[in-house]
């Protein structure tokens, strides 16, 4: 069994992975024709505002009559450039579902080594929880050293023993440092 710090260690490395699977997940959620398209509209947006402020513009200098030609002309040209822009933001916005995402290669190797993160931390998370001898007890699977001692008692207690039960007790403490340590605390306590 693991000791507190490397349990507490194990958590914490979990945790990272999921933060970093989660960071993951953040930053390639958005496709690329979805910031094309977002950014089409944003382009729209602004040219629509700046074509109103030229509109002012050029209403406000025929008012004033002061440089009022330049004034007007040129807002008249921002104007048309600002409606230039909308007309092709709208042209992007209508072509960008026919633009097909093609995800960069580095995605697709970031997308597996983040499935092995997550499948690695969730190993762990099962072990670390006790849920790992449950597993292991369901699909039936034994270690070598149980099954090594589970051998050794078995000749220890047949008819025609050629193992004695302290040579068994003996070779179970030399495999297992719990069982080990459990018998001494075991025998500690008989004799007191």
């Amino acid at each position: 069994m693991w000791s507190r710090s490397d349990q507490r260690r194990a958590y914490w490395a979990a945790a990272a992975i999921i933060a970093c699977v989660v960071l993951y997940a953040m930053l390639a959620g958005c496709s690329s024709t979805q910031r094309i398209a977002n950014a089409a509209t944003d382009v729209r947006v602004k040219a629509v505002e700046s074509e109103q402020r030229f509109d002012a513009i050029r209403e406000r200098a025929a008012v004033v009559r002061l440089e009022a030609d330049a004034i007007v002309d040129e807002a008249a040209s921002g104007a048309k450039a600002s409606a230039a822009i909308a007309r092709n933001a709208d042209v992007i916005a209508r072509e960008v579902p026919g633009v097909q995402d093609r995800p960069s290669e580095w995605l697709g190797t970031l997308t597996w080594l983040a499935i092995a993160a997550v499948a690695v931390a969730a190993v762990v998370l099962v072990w670390q929880l006790g849920l790992g001898r449950l597993t292991r007890t369901i699909f039936g699977w034994v270690p070598r050293r149980q099954m090594a001692a589970a051998k050794l008692l078995d000749e220890a207690s047949s008819d025609y023993a050629t193992t004695t039960v302290e040579e068994a007790v003996a070779a179970m403490r030399g495999m297992d440092p719990e069982f080990d340590a459990a018998w001494r605390r075991r025998r500690l306590r008989d004799e007191l």
